[in-house]
């Protein structure tokens, strides 16, 4: 499934009309709760705070491959779960707010969002058609690979260190043999998985309409831009940053406002 084809049917599935979306805060748990998966935040979440969590939720103990790190952070989780058509899937997020400002945790959040509807129904789907019994599990964790210990830290430094946070896939045989099977990998997962987050936590008509409405007064470069959309989409500075390159913003209203005020001239021009 494509991505933006995905971000539309998410929006479908919630009921609410992407185009006629208004501009702001997307209303992503709004959006997540169209799914059969749980949402939880856990304080100073870990490998180990996880595995006691699910090992509540799903009543088994849950095996991990970082046993030798029990302690390690973590700013988002994934854990999906199929077994003679039971399901089970829970997003977990960062709940203490020096480690975890809310917009990497509604980033988080969608990311894992994105790999529900983009990477682990397509699995399931084709390993239906197999003859594997097993139970489908697939996790995904975001670790953070640098931890900071202050309570007085900024909020952008927090930001940059965990642009810099990790993903680690364990999954069972049935969900690797689909994944061969369709020829995809994790770093191809992980990159779909953050476009689809910037996409539906700034919808393109959206970024389109707020930044024509401030670029005028907040410079015409994309940083400065940015920094006044970032509060507006409930996102972090860089992730706006990144969308607004995508969508080749601000240079496509500067071209445009060229063009009229070119146009514009040569209608004076032409009666002088």
């Amino acid at each position: 499934m494509a991505i933006s084809q995905a971000v539309e049917q998410a929006y479908q599935e919630a009921g609410l009309e992407l185009v006629n979306l208004k501009p702001g805060v997307v209303p992503l748990y709004e959006l997540i709760k169209a799914y059969p998966i749980r949402v939880a935040e856990i304080k100073d979440m870990t490998i180990q705070s996880i595995s006691d969590f699910l090992e509540v939720e799903t009543g088994q103990k849950l095996l991990f491959t970082d046993n030798e790190n029990e302690n390690l952070k973590l700013a988002g989780y994934l854990y999906l779960q199929e077994y003679q058509s039971h399901f089970y899937g829970c997003i977990l997020v960062e709940k203490k707010p020096h480690l975890a400002p809310i917009s990497r945790r509604r980033f988080s959040a969608a990311h894992e969002l994105g790999h529900y509807l983009l990477h682990f129904l397509p699995l399931l789907q084709n390993h239906h058609t197999s003859s594997l019994t097993e139970p489908l599990i697939l996790t995904e964790g975001l670790y953070i690979k640098k931890e900071n210990e202050k309570d007085d830290v900024d909020e952008e430094d927090i930001q940059e260190e965990q642009e810099k946070s990790t993903a680690q896939f364990t999954c069972t045989n049935g969900i690797k043999a689909a994944m061969d099977n369709l020829g995809i990998d994790e770093k191809e997962m992980e990159e779909e998985a953050d476009q689809f987050a910037a996409e539906l936590l700034i919808p393109t008509s959206a970024c389109f309409a707020l930044a024509k409405k401030f670029h005028g007064r907040f410079g015409k470069t994309r940083k400065v831009l940015a920094k006044r959309l970032s509060s507006e989409f409930l996102v972090s500075q860089k992730a706006m940053e990144r969308r607004l390159q995508d969508l080749d913003l601000p240079e496509k209203l500067l071209n445009s406002s060229l063009e009229s005020t070119k146009q514009w001239e040569a209608s004076i021009y032409k009666w002088d």
